[in-house]
């Protein structure tokens, strides 16, 4: 391809436009040719400039002869090979060529440190081999009418066969699985193929699908201890303007308000349909407006804005979503028209906002959600989740409700564990937290709502309501890890959160902070983003920045001292070669002391720092200036 053609695929800073991989790879092909029973239902919202999952990807360029920095790559990510499944049962040799025949496949694992999944390659019908190692295609070059051929599980090739690559510099490394003669393939009952080099010094995982199987979770039968409760605002009953409605019915499901919903800047917006309106509480106070409309689904909160699904009051044929600053709730900012269902559910998938399978609208980079994908089987205590491609079986004890993604890639689920209801967190890694509400309060409302500060629901005690708030269960991790794949530290990522959550648990695993500023004022580093004050906390092994404005909280960024690790092992004192063998072509080196390149879209950066080849910053964090 013509240098003159790379212009093509760069955006400003460098940065590849959107479907940059998908073109160059078509190009450079076409170039070289041959180449349950529910409980709740729940609506999980992220919080405002909710951080998009971290790519556990990193370019690297040379500061100098001794120092490098490492920015964020392109590549998809996804966990930690050390729950990657070895294979169970293998094909027969009679059917294991007609299995693998013609088929793209794949590359998840190369001695055991997990790819981004770009790489491919087919083991052609017309006897070629080619592949695409996630920047350059590649290709054996068989003369004459021999092919590649497999006796038993050993794959053969023609004498003096030559593999070739187009040859296009790359800020990606690229990853080729070893394909030789005499590789020994194995394909499991769960389609995973296993590929063995000759000498059996490596070996790869690669699969036909675009998820990988990374193995099954047994979820504790612990409900956990009781999570800590805020009672943010209560309320009586009735129609009054500091007062929630409550239908009085004594034979009937009595109608009552929606889960209650908290903005950023800790506004609580709850829509009262008993008296047909919103109900909005600051500081303590209570304001009304009108709703115009018939609610006919939870409300949502997501990227600032809340969505709510109704029927209008002058077209009650028609159910719209609507789009409003939840600081006002009286501004219709967007209306789109959905299909007329008597119950919309509205979702958040990623960076869409979804009214049950119609898309209504897609949101910032900024403000999606974590990059899973829950689902239970048709068993209520058996669920999958996937992670950037990556899936896991969680196995329940008993009955759990539909999972919900979290801003920072947990999946927020509702268990029977210990004979009790409790709030469970799954964690990409593997891990899990649990927590039980306090007893004693009984919640009325079929709903609740959650980010990462807690979760809200309304509970009654018979006479009053209140909004209340329950901390989040997290993990006790021994060691503290980085989470790779979300850039969490106990559950909380670079990005909306409130500093004294974010404390408190550290203090549980770290033991008191040996430093914090408190609440300054702003430093040059974040005052484009608007904020106005700024906390740096400190731990033996840990430092963690917060930036607020206006009510708004944001973790800027996790910095990793001695003793502290990614999930995947990596930390200071760490060499490229360390990194390279636990990320692959999640890290892009330029040792020739190359521009830093920076990606638009991606929110939560990790970065690192070499001296003399060895690690010496490590640090996650949140782009709050553009």
């Amino acid at each position: 391809m013509d240098e003159l053609h790379l212009d093509d695929h760069a955006g400003g800073e460098l940065s590849p436009r959107a479907g940059f991989r998908d073109s160059l790879r078509r190009e450079l092909e076409a170039e070289w040719p041959g180449v349950r029973p529910v409980h709740r239902r729940w609506q999980v919202w992220a919080g405002a400039a909710a951080a998009v999952a971290v790519t556990a990807g990193v370019v690297v360029a040379v500061d100098g002869k001794d120092a490098a920095r490492i920015s964020p790559a392109t590549t998809l990510s996804a966990p930690s090979t050390s729950a990657a499944p070895s294979p169970t049962t293998t094909l027969a040799d009679d059917e294991l060529a007609a299995a693998v025949d013609g088929r793209t496949w794949r590359v998840w694992s190369i001695d055991g440190a997990r790819t981004s999944g770009t790489a491919t390659f087919i083991l052609g019908t017309d006897g070629t081999i080619t592949g695409f190692d996630g920047c350059n295609s590649w290709g054996y070059n068989f003369s004459g009418p021999e092919r590649w051929r497999l006796e038993g599980s050993t794959l053969r090739m023609p004498e003096g066969a030559m593999v070739g690559s187009t040859a296009v510099f790359c800020l990606t490394q690229g990853v080729r699985p070893p394909l030789a003669d005499g590789t020994v393939l194995q394909l499991d009952d769960a389609g995973q193929l296993t590929l063995t080099s000759p000498d059996g010094a490596h070996v790869a995982v690669a699969t036909s699908t675009g998820t990988l199987d990374v193995g099954t979770v047994q979820v504790p039968d612990d409900p956990g201890a009781p999570l800590v409760r805020e009672v943010l605002w209560t309320a009586t009953k009735g129609a009054g303007d500091t007062q929630l409605g409550w239908e009085d019915c004594q034979e009937c499901d009595p109608a009552r308000p929606w889960s209650p919903m908290v903005s950023a800047q800790g506004t609580i917006v709850i829509a009262d349909s008993v008296n047909g309106r919103w109900v909005l509480v600051r500081d303590g106070d209570a304001i009304t407006v009108p709703i115009d409309g018939a609610i006919v689904g939870q409300p949502v909160f997501a990227d600032g804005f809340v969505f709510v699904a109704l029927q209008p009051a002058d077209r009650p044929e028609d159910v719209v979503v609507r789009t409003y600053d939840p600081e006002e709730m009286v501004t219709v900012l967007e209306e789109v028209d959905v299909p007329d269902v008597v119950y919309t559910v509205l979702t958040i998938d990623g960076d869409r906002l979804l009214a049950g399978a119609t898309k209504v609208r897609g949101l910032s980079p900024y403000g999606a959600g974590a990059a899973v994908d829950p689902h239970f089987d048709s068993a209520p205590n058996t669920m999958h989740a996937t992670w950037n491609s990556a899936r896991r079986l969680w196995q329940f004890p008993s009955w759990a409700v539909l999972p919900l993604p979290l801003a920072d890639g947990s999946v927020f689920v509702e268990a029977e564990l210990g004979g009790v209801p409790a709030f469970v967190r799954l964690f990409p890694d593997g891990t899990t937290a649990a927590g039980t509400p306090a007893a004693g309060n009984m919640s009325y409302n079929s709903q609740l709502t959650a980010d990462q500060r807690g979760i809200v629901q309304l509970e009654s005690d018979g006479t009053t309501m209140s909004v209340v708030r329950y901390a989040l269960p997290h993990p006790t991790a021994t060691p503290i890890a980085l989470d790779i794949e979300s850039g969490a530290i106990l559950g909380f990522a670079p990005g909306p959160q409130r500093a004294d959550d974010v404390v408190a648990a550290v203090d549980q695993a770290l033991v008191n902070p040996v430093d914090d500023t408190g609440w300054l004022a702003v430093s040059d580093q974040y005052a484009c983003s608007g904020a106005t004050q700024e906390r740096v906390v400190r731990w033996n092994g840990l430092e963690a920045r917060f930036v607020r404005h206006d009510g708004w909280e944001v973790l800027a960024e996790w910095s990793l001292g001695e003793g502290v690790l990614t999930s995947d092992g990596i930390g200071l004192g760490s060499t490229l070669d360390d990194v390279r063998r636990a990320w692959l072509d999640r890290v892009s080196v330029d040792d020739t002391g190359g521009a830093i390149m920076t990606i638009k879209w991606d929110v939560v950066l990790l970065a690192m720092t070499f001296t003399a080849d060895a690690a010496t910053d490590l640090r996650v964090s949140y782009r709050l200036c553009s």
